[in-house]
């Protein structure tokens, strides 16, 4: 059969507003959809790593690393 893996790529929002009317501001609510999304895929059983880059330029190492390690991951 086929097989799929996913690799969600999340970081800081450059500007992060607040709502109006909420305790929380855009950023949070973004991580927090991103979170969701991850969760989802996970459940439905593929292979999914997340990998936050608090520093984007620095992040690209941390993220091949990652990808490579998604792809060598043997299937559950």
């Amino acid at each position: 059969g086929e097989q799929v893996a996913f690799l969600q790529i999340t970081t800081n929002a450059r500007a992060d507003p607040a709502i109006p009317g909420r305790v929380y501001s855009f950023g949070v609510l973004q991580q927090a959809r991103a979170l969701s999304e991850y969760l989802v895929v996970r459940n439905r059983g593929a292979r999914v790593l997340r990998v936050h880059l608090a520093d984007v330029g620095s992040g690209v190492h941390v993220l091949l690393q990652a990808a490579d390690d998604l792809l060598s991951e043997p299937v559950r």
